[in-house]
């Protein structure tokens, strides 16, 4: 079952000294909501538990039990709470489960009475014994006897409440790496949503720190900077608060500049079909050739490529509001003449600052550039000097109908938060905060079936004959049980 897997990534770790480039916080009415949902699922369950039949022999003894069901279940009183400075409390108390089915049974001896017996059903204890099991004991001199009759006798079921609340991944461990989480990003680069941290318990939420940082896909090399401490807030209204750092988006420039990946040669091919024209170096109106007529007369006929490639790592910055982004490159132009040539023409040095605004969509992060400040200058050229304001024109017409939709396309996929597809956000609401944005959400869970942990496991018991049978009804009494995470 996955109803908590989001502990997983969330709030297991050792210590580092290191700043987190994500951090993540659920509160009190985050896990009282957890809670509630897992003992729905838990109830769910165990009335879904399939029981196989099981046969045996020991000794003068043999039988068949079939047709096993649970008739009800009635889930336990549980909670969960932090507990300041050592973990979360995890209590549960009172349960009750009727079973039904049938026993059959031959002693070659003379025929027995078997009574009912009331059996307890702890939680915890991963073999319960058949409530008939002490009737059988009365057969067995001895105690290696009875010790033999008890293992082939019980019946192994597994502790479904904690395999429900307590994914094996999220159990207590001193190596906080052997649970990494890395999410693919634009196919080329890996988010690393690993734990770098011991979580911190307070009496209302509990918070814990992940790396947060994009490596390329290839090969994971560390940045040559760290994130900055991310900002606080008192606020435990909502169940779920979720800090993403700038350290995380620059990460990734830094990652896509060390290994070419911010480059590309834009053709006229690459613009919308109405307006390819503009890479002519040759038109009457709106072409490269007719605000630059230098190139024109140079290389008539021909068509513009532009070789777009970052002089060095974007850098992001959130602060007043905005994510400010800034990029720096060269774009080098050359004319694609009819005998198919490529002749240089000039290169621009392009400085471009751009402000984004950011959303929360369901469980992505978006964005999307709403104004741009572009810096040019010309580092070389073999067509002479060339005036700004054309500049200006050419590039601002590159930019609008090429690189902005393909940002801003990139922007509309989102980031991807660590949370399970059965995970939704609910009255989520993102804020802008110095150097990160913080999400903050209600959650509402839609659960799985999980049948691997709705089937018991079957003895390895022989087959035997049957003769009498007998119909029966356990009833399990309330046990209290307390786990410390």
């Amino acid at each position: 079952m996955k109803l908590v897997v989001i502990f997983v990534v969330l709030f297991v770790g050792l210590g580092a000294s290191t700043s987190p480039g994500f951090k993540a916080r659920i509160t009190q009415s985050g896990l009282n909501y957890a809670n509630k949902m897992a003992m729905l699922a838990l109830s769910q369950s165990i009335k879904k538990l399939h029981i196989p039949d099981q046969s045996g022999k020991s000794g003068k003894v043999s039988y068949d039990i079939t047709g096993m069901t649970i008739s009800s279940f009635t889930s336990p009183r549980s909670s969960m709470l932090p507990q300041k400075g050592a973990g979360i409390k995890w209590n549960a108390a009172g349960a009750d489960l009727a079973m039904h089915g049938n026993v059959h049974y031959k002693y070659k001896q003379g025929w027995i009475k078997i009574s009912d017996h009331l059996v307890q059903w702890n939680w915890g204890i991963e073999d319960p014994l058949p409530w008939w099991l002490p009737g059988f004991y009365s057969l067995f001199s001895g105690s290696h006897r009875r010790k033999k009759a008890k293992d082939l006798l019980r019946v192994r079921v597994r502790c479904v409440p904690f395999r429900l609340l307590l994914p094996s991944t999220l159990m207590p461990t001193n190596n906080y790496k052997s649970s990494p989480m890395t999410v693919s990003v634009l196919k080329t680069f890996l988010l690393d949503y690993s734990l770098i941290s011991n979580p911190t318990f307070d009496t209302k939420f509990m918070e814990t720190m992940l790396k947060g940082e994009v490596y390329w896909k290839g090969g994971k090399e560390e940045c040559p900077f760290s994130p900055t401490p991310l900002p606080t807030t008192t606020d435990t209204s909502r169940m779920l608060y979720l800090w993403v750092s700038d350290f995380m988006g620059n990460s990734l420039a830094y990652a896509g500049f060390k290994h070419g990946f911010l480059q590309h040669n834009l053709t006229a091919k690459d613009l919308p079909p109405g307006n390819r024209s503009i890479f002519n170096t040759t038109c009457t109106y709106k072409c490269i050739g007719f605000f630059i007529p230098q190139i024109s007369k140079k290389d008539p006929n021909s068509q513009v490529t532009m070789r777009m490639h970052a002089t060095a790592p974007p850098n992001i910055t959130i602060t007043g509001g905005l994510i400010n982004m800034n990029f720096s490159g060269n774009v080098d132009l050359y004319a694609k003449t009819p005998s198919g040539k490529t002749p240089f023409l000039l290169t621009i040095s392009v400085v471009l600052v751009a402000k984004v605004t950011a959303n929360i969509d369901r469980q992505l992060v978006k964005g999307k550039i709403t104004s741009t400040n572009l810096q040019l200058d010309v580092k070389n050229s073999t067509v002479g000097p060339v005036s700004s304001t054309a500049l200006q024109l050419v590039m601002n017409t590159a930019i609008n109908l090429f690189v902005l939709p393909q940002l801003n396309a990139q922007g509309q996929k989102g980031l991807v938060l660590p949370v399970t597809d059965n995970i939704h956000f609910t009255n989520a609401h993102l804020t802008l905060l110095k150097g990160a944005l913080l999400v903050s959400t209600d959650l509402s869970y839609s659960p799985s079936t999980d049948e691997d942990d709705l089937r018991l496991n079957k003895a390895n018991l022989p087959n035997t004959t049957r003769d009498r049978a007998m119909t029966f009804k356990v009833v399990g009494r309330k046990q209290p049980v307390s786990n410390q995470i």
